[in-house]
């Protein structure tokens, strides 16, 4: 199985080119400088479907890749109708995963697809939810040191040590991660853009 078309991920996140590679894409990284500010009359599903599609349409307006599939996502982490994206330093880190401590929480990734064929943009979404055990501060002090929290949606990333503090999910594991497959599949076939063979 592979791509019509030469693929391009519009992201510099290095969950989504692991979860890629690991499935055995070939692909070019093209990094989508946009503002990521949730708007306030959109729904959070709309809100990452729209971020994500600005980021295909970054790369789409800046290089000459009109012939090639792009794809572009975007993962926000909502407790208590309050969205956890990145946190800007230590001490919210800390508040985040403090919050999350012992508590559901719900991923969203949208997800948009370039596709060469028809020069359209296809969205969608993903939502998992996510039960963590409790963590004390020993615990929320040792991943801040050590796991980098500062670029991930909502201070943790279940792919490293952060898999200890989750109790159970229920949805996509892989949209934890940062990248739903079976959407990202789900819409490549639809769109007819995978040779079997």
């Amino acid at each position: 199985m592979k791509l019509k078309y030469e693929l391009i991920l519009a992201s510099n996140s290095p969950r989504r080119k692991q979860l890629l590679e690991e499935r055995g894409f070939k692909f070019k990284i093209l990094s989508a400088e946009i503002d990521e500010k949730f708007s306030p009359d959109l729904s959070v599903d709309k809100n990452v479907q729209k971020l994500a599609h600005d980021k295909v349409s970054f790369v789409l307006n800046r290089y000459s890749v009109k012939d090639k599939v792009i794809i572009g996502a975007d993962t926000v982490v909502v407790y208590d109708n309050k969205i956890l994206g990145k946190p800007v330093d230590i001490i919210e880190a800390k508040k985040y995963l403090t919050l999350l401590s012992d508590n559901w929480h719900v991923v969203f990734s949208g997800i948009a697809v370039y596709n060469p064929e028809n020069k359209s943009i296809i969205t969608d979404y993903e939502k998992t939810a996510v039960k963590f055990a409790k963590l004390n501060d020993e615990m929320v002090n040792f991943y801040i040191k050590n796991f980098q929290p500062m670029d991930k949606a909502g201070a943790y990333g279940i792919q490293d040590f952060g898999a200890f503090f989750v109790e159970k999910i229920d949805g996509c594991f892989f949209n934890v991660v940062g990248l739903p497959l079976y959407r990202l599949f789900s819409i490549l076939r639809a769109e007819k853009l995978f040779i079997f063979k």
